[in-house]
């Protein structure tokens, strides 16, 4: 296990621990990505959004 604190994350909703996954849906592209819910925003959003709420929690250990 490495502390996420050692690792550079992108702000995006699929690194963020608020965000959980539901699936898979089409995006604005017509596209399938990955899909879920924020928890601090209370929407639903695709796990590659970029979100200026986005916060990387300090001590979460992540498995290498």
């Amino acid at each position: 296990m490495i502390q996420i604190s050692k690792v550079g994350m992108p702000k995006a909703c699929i690194s963020c621990q608020k965000f959980t996954c539901k699936g898979f849906a089409l995006n604005e592209n017509g596209k399938k990505a990955k899909y879920g819910s924020c928890s601090k925003l209370n929407k639903s959003v695709f796990a590659v959004e970029v979100c200026s709420n986005y916060k990387q929690e300090p001590d979460a250990e992540v498995a290498a």
